[in-house]
């Protein structure tokens, strides 16, 4: 059958879209409260912001945050131990949570139709966890175990290596969010429950409700938080400092980071640097430009890396905004004795000799504003982007505001923003991967190599 009688279905352009806004209210204690109701979402996300940065961890103690976290479920006063598990299950109702530079986030996801018994149960773990002995000590043994495999997967080490090189080790975020096996050997249930009684407090939290919300929630709110007592004292959050790091040795050769991985057959190679916060008019251009580069397959990084040469599987551009910073970050995993000519391709490519096209931008706009409704399209996403923002110091209207300026970005306004944060001076290297295979090459091809020990 021929093409004329099938002719080439034709696409239409996105129906507008808007992220949902929430009703505020706050609560005497300081507990703000973003209610979204969403019709037909019968899976309700309540989620809880504590004002709780990973710079109020004492160094000595650091990873206290994520035991606190991890440790809360395991038993409150009410409901000791397993009766915990127990009334969760039987609400049918899932914990989770964690600790992040800004913020440590728990929620819980619940059917509509038993939110009255599980948000007072939410409340217990947030309010009153027991932290017995025996949990924590145990928490602290899981966390040892995942520090072991860390030191063992090169992607998790590209990571740690990253951090490193970007942040000065003053700077907490120069640290695994969780803590390394020092810190977090000396951790003891005392000093979490301390912990949890200085910083799990209301003011400066906010607590979000998404989903197709029963009558009656607000009430189920004020009864379940309402008389959780606050602690004077607002958080104190720590612009993290650059490590200064140089990018070139003083002859001008490129500085490549190694950390050994001996017998690798594969290196991972990262190219990254200091960024920019959701503050800065940059972000959204540096976001588009970032989809140009490395975001897609179509990308122009992965159009020579994977489609062209055959190194990788994918090579990944992740703009990655915080509360008083951001970073960059260029990620790929390839065969060892490609690893050169692939950072070769992967630097000359970032150089960015050539603007943008206006193609290459408009697929990129359209990639961030068409994803956007797919990316929020139940509750417990929207209730994490709006946690998100809550921890960033943003209110829930930001990504309106966002994709409004995404929508506004061109050829000559993404190419600006690129080239004035992803610089020759912003582009450290890591490499991950044997050593004794890697040197030869790279000090052939005139990188200086600087071997690294986490």
């Amino acid at each position: 059958m021929s093409s004329a009688a099938n002719p080439r279905p034709e696409t239409t352009a996105a129906t507008p879209w808007n992220f949902p806004q929430p009703t505020e209210r706050s609560l005497p204690n300081g507990l703000r409260v973003w209610r979204f109701d969403l019709p037909g979402q019968h899976v309700v996300t309540a989620t809880l912001v504590l004002d709780i940065p990973l710079s109020l961890e004492i160094p000595e103690l650091e990873g206290i945050a994520t035991i606190a976290l991890r440790t809360s479920d395991e038993g409150t006063e009410q409901h000791p131990g397993q009766s915990l598990v127990d009334a969760l299950e039987s609400s049918g109702a899932a914990f989770d949570g964690g600790a992040s530079a800004s913020a440590t986030i728990c929620s819980v996801d619940v059917p509509s139709t038993r939110l009255e018994s599980a948000l007072p149960l939410f409340a217990e773990i947030v309010r009153s966890p027991r932290y017995d002995q025996t949990d924590v000590e145990r928490h602290v043994a899981l966390r040892l175990a995942e520090l072991e495999q860390t030191m063992v997967n090169p992607p998790s080490l590209a990571a740690l290596a990253v951090r490193r090189v970007l942040f000065d080790a003053s700077s907490r975020e120069s640290r695994p969010q969780g803590g390394m096996a020092a810190t977090v050997s000396a951790v003891t249930p005392d000093l979490v429950q301390g912990f949890h009684h200085r910083h799990w407090r209301p003011d400066g939290a906010t607590l979000v409700l998404a989903g197709d919300l029963p009558e009656g929630a607000d009430e189920l709110v004020d009864s379940a938080f309402g008389d959780w007592g606050s602690v004077s004292g607002a958080a104190l959050h720590v612009i993290p400092t650059p490590a200064g790091v140089p990018t070139h040795s003083p002859d001008g050769r490129r500085i490549v980071h190694l950390l050994d991985v001996p017998g690798a057959v594969q290196t991972e190679i990262r190219v990254s640097g200091i960024g920019v916060d959701r503050t800065s008019l940059d972000f959204a251009p540096l976001q588009v430009a970032a989809t140009a580069m490395g975001g897609s397959f179509g990308s122009r990084l992965n159009t020579v890396l994977r489609e062209e040469k055959g190194f990788t599987y994918g090579v990944h551009f992740a703009v990655s905004p915080a509360r008083l910073s951001g970073t960059w970050a260029v990620s790929a995993s390839v065969r060892t004795e490609v690893t050169t000519e692939a950072l070769d391709e992967t630097l000359r490519i970032m150089a960015l000799d050539e603007d943008f096209t206006a193609d290459e931008i408009a697929d990129a706009v359209n990639q961030q504003m068409g994803i956007a409704p797919l990316r929020y399209d139940t509750a417990g996403a929207i209730a994490s982007q709006a946690a998100t923002l809550a921890a960033s110091g943003w209110e829930p209207d930001f990504v309106n505001l966002h994709l409004t300026r995404v929508g506004q970005v061109g050829a000559a306004s993404a190419s600006e923003a690129y080239r004035g944060i992803v610089r020759q001076d912003n582009q450290h290297v890591v490499l991950v991967g044997d050593a004794d295979s890697l040197c030869p090459q790279l000090e052939a091809a005139g990188y200086e190599v600087s071997s690294m020990v986490l």
